[in-house]
């Protein structure tokens, strides 16, 4: 192979391994293995996300959320706020994803179950992600 095909081979592989890794890859929180996993994003479908209000008493009530992860070496994560004043309650649904690895680039399906708790009275509020997905 002559020089020139080298290049050209090179100048097309460097974008491709860059793609690879996500960009602050050296951030992130350090797990007691030594493995760094980084806070990212997820795609959340507000339309197909639904409450449920299971018959029971005092009710409870979860959310399914559907979506798609950024990379199948994403792990889905959440966390649910208390009724604020206004009987609002916010999910922060995001992912994370260990630093630095490799990874297929493409979008991985998820659903995930979200228990909210029991309640006695109705005229709640559900956002995920800054987005009202309903109420009960």
């Amino acid at each position: 192979m002559n020089l020139k095909w080298k290049w050209i081979l090179l100048i097309a592989l460097v974008p491709t391994l860059f793609a690879c890794t996500s960009p602050g890859d050296s951030l992130g929180t350090e797990t007691p293995s030594g493995k760094v996993y980084k806070k990212d994003v997820t795609y959340v479908d507000f339309d197909s996300s639904e409450i449920i209000v299971l018959e029971s008493y005092p009710v409870q009530v979860e959310v399914v959320a559907k979506g798609d992860l950024p990379t199948p070496c994403h792990e889905i994560k959440w966390e649910v706020s208390a009724p604020d004043e206004n009987k609002a309650i916010h999910i922060s649904i995001y992912s994370e994803v260990e630093s630095g690895i490799f990874c297929a680039q493409f979008l991985e399906p998820f659903v995930v179950r979200i228990p909210l708790g029991d309640f006695e009275e109705v005229g709640y509020s559900v956002w995920i992600n800054d987005y009202e997905v309903g109420g009960f």
